[in-house]
């Protein structure tokens, strides 16, 4: 019996998958689906969460580390989760502006085990400082820029050819200003994201930012939010991010990040692939 209702739930779950996948979320505003794109000032109220962040500071760092530690919640949190526990803690390492990275787990079953990513190219070691081994594992290759590209997305967004600016909403009981991103066209795409930034027009911080996951299904919608900043020198660092997603009500997860070391460790330990140089990415 237990057998048939195992079988017959995993039944329902492909089928609500099935039928949602068939569907593109859409993050434009009302504002934008009505045709009112104003691409200077969503550029302008991104330049000055760039500004806000440290902009001139990251633009000249070659290398940045912190430890982080996320927490998984709920079914989908766990059936999202890579790792062998619900938590996990690790010593991430990134080159900014590419997706070339590198993630030591510290504490768990799996500790000194090494993830890296150069260039795309995913690769394991058995401990710091090993002979790196090439692998194709979606894991590493997903996980690894998930976490650099959220950390640098104040940064990054910018950089993205669609920008505009999007309206206003409340968020924690202030206004905020909205800026849509994408890349092409507003209208949603099978295989290119959307973002929906929300500035706090006294700060110019970035509190949140929602997003699709096109790569992993289509009607994916996720928000990750900004909290606790430290100022680290010329850098503004958040330490806590929170996320949710359309799959499940409360936390997806959550995302501790500390002890940020800009210009540590040394570029060259996160490139121990021959041919695989990187690039800084337009997004």
């Amino acid at each position: 019996m237990k057998k048939i209702v195992l079988s017959l739930a995993g039944i329902l779950v492909l089928s609500f998958l099935f039928i949602y996948s068939c569907s593109l979320t859409d993050l434009r505003t009302d504002l934008l689906k009505e045709g009112h794109f104003d691409e200077s000032k969503g550029r302008t109220l991104l330049d000055s969460a760039w500004q806000a962040y440290g902009g001139l500071a990251w633009d000249s760092l070659s290398v940045y580390s912190f430890l982080l530690h996320d927490h998984f919640y709920g079914f989908a949190g766990r059936r999202g989760n890579p790792y062998p526990g619900d938590s996990i803690w690790m010593e991430c390492a990134y080159l900014p502006y590419t997706f070339t990275g590198r993630a030591v787990f510290t504490e768990g079953p799996w500790r000194g085990r090494v993830w890296g990513l150069q260039a795309w190219q995913a690769y394991r070691m058995d401990s710091e400082g090993g002979r790196p081994k090439q692998v194709e594992d979606e894991d590493i290759s997903f996980w690894l820029p998930t976490y650099q590209y959220f950390f640098e997305l104040p940064l990054r967004l910018r950089h993205a050819s669609l920008v505009s600016y999007a309206g206003q909403d409340t968020l924690w009981g202030q206004w905020h200003e909205q800026v849509f991103v994408s890349w092409g066209r507003a209208e949603p795409q099978r295989d290119i994201d959307q973002y929906l930034v929300w500035i706090n027009p006294q700060t110019h911080r970035i509190d949140r930012v929602d997003y699709t996951i096109r790569d992993v299904y289509p009607f994916l919608k996720g928000s990750l939010f900004y909290k606790d900043f430290q100022q680290v020198g010329p850098y503004l660092i958040p330490t806590y991010m929170p996320v949710l997603s359309n799959l499940q009500k409360g936390l997806l997860h959550e995302i501790f990040i500390s002890d940020f070391r800009p210009d540590s460790p040394v570029k060259e330990e996160l490139l121990p692939l021959e041919g695989h140089l990187p690039q800084r990415d337009s997004k």
